[in-house]
């Protein structure tokens, strides 16, 4: 059975935007930790961000008492700077999966998109690609809050010019 990446944690380079843009900026970043959700277990990470003597950056993650160190590459683009993390294999990557016990690219991990499991020209592959994408779009729904709608009635309930008449 293929490794499914949704199925697995994900440390993005969006989950570290802040702690990559205080490292950028030669701030300390030494203790920082992120909570998650491990096997159905909650987890905690703690990682720290360490500059070397030979002017590199490096993201050092502690985890289940073994620590690993990932270089981070910084790339100038036209409206700032982005952060990529450097897998042992030396693949710049946005994310590092674990797996069993150690965090590496998907390609070390051997994991797959759930889309690519499926054959989507065949007459099942395409009933399962949409019903995927409608239990996709179900729990993107349930994990939308409300907000938007109760500020909506306020706005209405306000604009009128009689109250509930």
């Amino acid at each position: 059975m293929t490794a499914i990446i949704g199925d697995h944690f994900a440390l993005t380079t969006c989950l570290l935007k802040d702690t990559f843009k205080k490292a950028r900026n030669k701030e300390p970043v030494n203790g920082e930790y992120l909570n998650f959700v491990n096997n159905g277990q909650p987890t905690v990470l703690f990682y720290s961000i360490e500059d070397s003597f030979d002017g590199n950056t490096y993201l050092v993650i502690n985890f289940n008492a073994e620590s690993q160190k990932f270089l981070l590459s910084h790339r100038e683009l036209t409206f700032g700077t982005r952060t990529y993390l450097v897998c042992g294999c030396g693949k710049k990557c946005n994310a590092l999966y674990l797996k069993i016990d150690y965090f590496a690219c998907r390609t070390c991990q051997g994991l797959h998109y759930r889309s690519n499991t499926v054959n989507a020209k065949t007459d099942l592959g395409i009933i399962l690609r949409r019903e995927e994408k409608r239990i996709k779009l179900m729990d993107m729904r349930e994990e939308m809050s409300r907000i938007i709608y109760q500020a909506f009635s306020e706005i209405l309930e306000a604009s009128r010019p009689f109250g509930n008449v």
